[in-house]
């Protein structure tokens, strides 16, 4: 969907190609991140002593990414939304001002808390082996992927 050109954004092939887009890859991170331990500390608050930080390694990590893409305009799209929207930093590229396509109500829509609490709670308990590899730490990067890829498919 090109969201500056709003007759592509509703129009229902569009939607459903990138629909499916998004399903393969969310499957395809499903699968490499079931080879990895469960790793329960990665998801505990302040588990790990991360400077000037409080919250778990992978909220970190999330935010670390998130930091990152809003400075190169991630979050003016449309149909993107972070799970840290009151920690990022302003971009220093000039503002793309795309046009109004979805409901001006929208940015009042966030569901990040919960996808990532369905996530920590029942998705990765039924992908993985429950146990820590802590040599693996690396494994939130998958995380990372699989989490923000639900909202782009492009």
């Amino acid at each position: 969907m090109d969201f500056m050109k709003p007759e592509t954004v509703l129009n229902l092939a569009n939607i459903r190609e990138s629909l499916v887009r998004m399903e393969d890859t969310i499957i395809f991170n499903f699968i490499e991140r079931s080879q990895f331990y469960s790793s329960p500390s990665v998801y505990e608050e302040n588990k790990f002593p991360i400077p000037n930080f409080k919250g778990s390694f992978l909220d970190w990590l999330l935010l670390s990414h998130e930091k990152i893409h809003s400075q190169v305009r991630r979050y003016e799209a449309p149909d993107e939304t972070p799970f840290f929207p009151d920690h990022l930093p302003e971009t220093f590229l000039p503002s793309l001002n795309y046009p109004p396509v979805l409901a001006a109500y929208t940015d009042e829509i966030n569901v990040n808390d919960e996808i990532k609490q369905i996530y920590i709670s029942e998705i990765i308990p039924g992908l993985s082996t429950h146990g820590e590899q802590p040599e693996n730490l690396g494994l939130s990067l998958k995380q990372s992927s699989v989490m923000k890829r639900r909202d782009s498919p492009s």
